[in-house]
């Protein structure tokens, strides 16, 4: 009888807590603006990586994927559409060149098969 007092008085809490609160905001999306977020994910065993934006360096770092995620490191920068974004990963001697479009906010980086695959997308990307 005493483990059906504590359970009714612990679910009658949770209730009043959660209606206290009110229903909860999804989680927003960076708007399609000057902000790119660039998600190194796949293939980085610790290369340095230079990001250098119209000539000028923007972020020089170590990238290392971690397995258990796919994500080795995320750079966050004010880019305008128009630009001229180049990645090089050092060590291996990759990089890649491309003009900053208006759609999506992130980048996503990936070293597949030897080479340095860029998309440009819309939705962030998700790690578990």
């Amino acid at each position: 009888m005493r483990l059906i007092e504590l359970t009714a008085a612990f679910l009658s809490a949770t209730l009043s807590a959660v209606a206290c609160t009110g229903p909860q905001e999804p989680l927003e999306e960076l708007e399609l603006s000057d902000t790119k977020e660039f998600h190194f994910q796949e293939g980085f065993s610790g290369e340095p990586v230079d990001i250098i934006l119209d000539g000028e360096q923007i972020a020089h770092f170590e990238a290392r994927t971690r397995l258990q995620l796919g994500l080795a490191h995320i750079v966050t920068h004010e880019i305008h559409p128009g630009q001229t974004v180049k990645i090089c990963v050092g060590d291996i001697g990759l990089e890649n060149s491309f003009q900053v479009e208006e759609v999506g906010a992130f980048i996503t980086i990936n070293i597949v098969d030897g080479s340095l695959i860029v998309e440009n997308i819309d939705i962030r990307p998700g790690y578990v």
